[in-house]
């Protein structure tokens, strides 16, 4: 596809009604959309709310936390990368989400991320 200057589109987004016609266009969509050579992909949505990389918390992204940083691993104070814990150091890991021991903050079965996920 291209723009009236013809330089190529890249991606071209189509909001349709759902509806059994609307969803020809991923069976054949040449033949719906008159065009070829074009890839139709169906929107995806992502499993669960976001996790803010900084403070581990959901609901918001790292690039707009200003909180304290707190490591995945071990909930203290310091970012991820600069954590002494690793697979090899026999360390449990720990929640800062729940506040318990046994599994890191980004661990999907805490009842916390469950509740936040519905």
């Amino acid at each position: 596809m291209h723009r009236r200057d013809g330089t190529e589109i890249g991606h071209v987004l189509a909001v349709l009604h759902k509806s059994d016609t609307a969803k020809d266009i991923f069976k054949s969509p040449p033949k719906v959309c008159g065009l070829s050579g074009i890839i139709v992909e169906a929107p995806y949505r992502k499993s669960g709310p976001g996790q803010c990389f900084r403070c581990q918390l959901y609901g918001h992204a790292a690039q707009n936390c200003y909180a304290q940083p707190r490591c995945v691993k071990c909930r203290k104070p310091h970012s991820t990368k600069d954590c002494k814990r690793n697979k090899d150091s026999g360390d449990i890991p720990e929640c800062v989400n729940c506040n318990s021991e046994g599994h890191p903050a980004s661990y999907k079965g805490p009842p916390l991320f469950q509740k936040r996920n519905r």
